[in-house]
């Protein structure tokens, strides 16, 4: 978490000066800033799981799993 006295001006100010741009090759802005955050905060769309919880495996080999 960002420190409260930080502000996202500041921030954008200071990856300029170290040269850090923005993917367009612009510097960073207030805005891009602030929007890129908040993005990348967002849960991904795919919130299903890879594989099947415990509870749902079959606890043989020969049982049928709970899901089927």
């Amino acid at each position: 978490m960002l420190d409260a006295h930080w502000k996202w001006a500041e921030i954008a100010a200071i990856l300029t000066r170290a040269g850090v741009i923005y993917g367009t090759g612009k510097p960073w802005t207030v805005e891009v800033l602030t929007a890129t955050y908040h993005r990348a905060k967002k849960p991904l769309k795919s919130s299903k799981p890879r594989w099947p919880a415990a509870s749902d495996m079959p606890a043989s080999p020969n049982e049928p799993s709970k899901s089927s």
